[in-house]
């Protein structure tokens, strides 16, 4: 019996520890390599074969489980099993990969692994709901708090007032105002940044117009679809124009004027609070820095007021509020999911990713089974049964069945 295989992109390197012949282990370890550690070569083997067979055959088992069980179809057979590679189209080729280590003791970036403590009072403390809860305010209310000299109080007779300081209420605010894609996280500009794009796209709508005004007026004898055409350029024009003049209207209206004003205002009071931040990036700023800067002027209330916040104090005395910063680049404030919780859950490690040579190769590899006809019979049917038309070979390597003779 002949089965003949072809297969794109397949590794031929291998990042786990050594296979114990015989062992069986629920995980390989990953092992990491350096300067100092060459790449460990991982061509295609005879238990590679083997597992191609049983997963033809619908097995999706683990080689050493199908081979330990008693409906193991090559459990007499398996010396009769030999394969070669049609080295006349094989294709070796490296690709650069990020290869990202990732194993229980280490966590993405984004994600939490872990539970809290139910008594860290950072979450759980009689305080730490009036702490959080200046996040919940609108973008006009936490400026105005900023604003103020007061403390953000809550009603303690608001059940959902008392849930600000819940993980996952906070983690789903939090990534509220962190999208910069989202109603509450989008960037906010002041009028005169905005007049200057404003005008910007103006003049290349005016210069796009008169291009195309041109062109046309260089028509000796424009046709009548020509003149159609134009006319409909001209009207694209005017429309453009006019949505371009009642947008910088809208900035003059009181509305406008007021929050760009007490948003300057919000801007120089956080400057003397803490001169080292950089808030306005050419004249752009993230709701996430107002929050995270609110947040630590709330803290600093709270404990002029002699409101227990020690879960917050460092030896220092410093405030310092676990997974938010108060300096930073412009467009950040909250440092990401691992540096909020995860510590607080264990310390996980982060993920690390490093750049690796991978070898692929491409190529067509036939496996023979020396076998009875009805042996033979017995593994064709199984395979067109389970009708596997595509499969991984190797580690990420695509495969197909061409041909089966048997």
């Amino acid at each position: 019996m002949k089965i003949t295989i072809e297969y794109n992109s397949v590794w031929q390197n291998s990042f786990l520890e050594p296979e114990i012949k015989g062992s069986q282990k629920n995980r390989r370890k990953f092992t990491a390599t350096s300067k100092q550690k060459k790449r460990v070569s991982a061509p295609i083997t005879r238990n590679t074969v083997l597992g191609i067979l049983c997963r033809l055959m619908g097995d999706q088992r683990k080689l050493y489980d199908i081979q330990n069980s008693e409906d193991y179809v090559f459990k007499n057979i398996e010396e009769q099993v030999t394969f070669t590679i049609n080295n006349r189209k094989n294709n070796t080729f490296t690709e650069t990969a990020f290869i990202i280590n990732k194993s229980d003791k280490r966590c993405a970036q984004s994600t939490f692994i872990g539970v809290l403590p139910d008594d860290t009072p950072l979450f759980f403390s009689e305080t730490a709901s009036q702490l959080w809860s200046v996040l919940y305010l609108s973008l006009d209310k936490v400026m105005h708090f900023i604003l103020s000299n007061e403390v953000n109080k809550t009603d303690q007779n608001d059940q959902q007032n008392l849930n600000y300081s819940s993980p996952k209420r906070l983690l789903s605010r939090i990534n509220e105002i962190t999208d910069k894609k989202s109603e509450f996280g989008k960037p906010i500009k002041s009028i005169k940044r905005m007049i200057e794009e404003i005008e910007i796209i103006r003049d290349k709508v005016e210069k796009r117009y008169l291009d195309q005004k041109e062109k046309f007026e260089n028509i000796e004898k424009p046709t009548k679809a020509k003149i159609n055409t134009f006319k409909k350029q001209r009207e694209k024009y005017d429309e453009n124009k006019q949505d371009l003049n009642d947008k910088a209207s809208a900035l003059q209206t009181s509305d406008a004027v007021a929050f760009d004003a007490t948003l300057k205002k919000c801007i120089t009071k956080l400057k003397e609070q803490f001169p080292d931040q950089v808030y306005f990036d050419d004249g752009v700023v993230y709701p996430i820095r107002l929050y995270a800067s609110a947040l630590y002027i709330q803290a600093y209330r709270m404990n002029d007021l002699g409101m227990d916040i020690s879960y917050c104090l460092k030896k220092n005395e410093d405030i310092v509020i676990q997974g938010f910063s108060k300096i930073s680049k412009p467009n950040s404030g909250f440092n990401g999911t691992r540096d909020f919780l995860n510590k607080l859950a264990g310390g996980k490690t982060k993920t690390v990713g490093t750049p690796y040579q991978l070898t692929k190769s491409d190529g067509i590899l036939d496996i023979e089974i020396d076998v009875d006809n009805s042996t033979s019979k017995k593994i064709y049917n199984c395979i067109v049964n389970a009708g596997v038309s595509s499969f991984y070979l190797g580690k990420k390597g695509l495969a197909y069945v061409s041909r089966i003779q048997p």
